[in-house]
């Protein structure tokens, strides 16, 4: 998700025990994150049956990390990150408001994302994870809910980090592209084959207008309704 001119900058890994080695340019504390967001993240499963958690990449900061997410023997989990460093910089964001269009605007944005080849469906999630819209057929909403509280903290405790603008989270039977819509996130359920700069663009395309609006001020459930 670069430009091609990243620069490898440095790997670390740590185990499901806490110990970590190596360097993720914090200390420690991205290391540290890292494996409380896995931690997160694997419970997807147990909501949406898509199979164990197998990785993911945190994707368009300054600094990119690919995870890979495996087994330490008696340690339990193991994830080993790679950071690269990509020189990008963040963009500011002007902040307006939408509100008597916003359930259109959300509405255009799971129609941009679930014309694209190979998604399953999209929902929204506020700045606070609350779920705001779906089109998920055949799960409970329960279930995105669930999903998306986590992927929100994931995206967010990254992008501290790195400056994140998309989380691809990688499972066995499908994958979750995560990236901003307003102060919230569009999150896609896609088979692993999917495009995902296609996915990504449908975002972009359909949530532009909700660029900077603040999604947490209204209830998901005049919008769901």
């Amino acid at each position: 998700m670069s430009d091609g001119t990243t620069t490898p900058s440095s790997t670390f890994t740590v185990h499901g025990d806490g110990r970590w080695h190596g360097d993720d340019g914090s200390a420690g504390e991205l290391a540290g994150t890292t494996l409380y967001v896995v931690r997160a993240l694997a419970q997807v499963d147990q909501l949406l049956g898509i199979g164990p958690l197998a990785g993911f990449t945190a994707a368009g900061g300054a600094r990119e990390l690919e995870a890979r997410v495996g087994h330490d023997g008696d340690f339990g989990t193991e994830v080993a990150g790679t950071l690269v460093a990509t020189g990008a910089t963040a963009k500011p964001v002007d902040e307006h408001s939408l509100a008597a269009t916003l359930g259109d605007e959300l509405d255009h944005v799971l129609d941009q994302v679930t014309q694209v080849e190979l998604v399953a469906g999209c929902f929204v999630v506020s700045s606070n994870g609350n779920l705001l819209a779906d089109r998920v057929p055949g799960v409970a909403e329960d279930a995105l809910a669930g999903t998306g509280r986590r992927v929100k903290v994931a995206y967010d405790a990254f992008d501290r980090f790195l400056g994140t603008t998309a989380l691809v989270t990688r499972f066995e039977w499908a994958d979750i592209v995560a990236a901003p819509v307003g102060n919230g996130l569009a999150v896609v359920i896609a088979d692993p084959s999917a495009e995902l700069e296609a996915i990504l663009s449908a975002v972009q395309v359909g949530g532009g207008v909700l660029s900077g609006v603040d999604l947490a001020v209204f209830r998901g459930s005049a919008l769901l309704g």
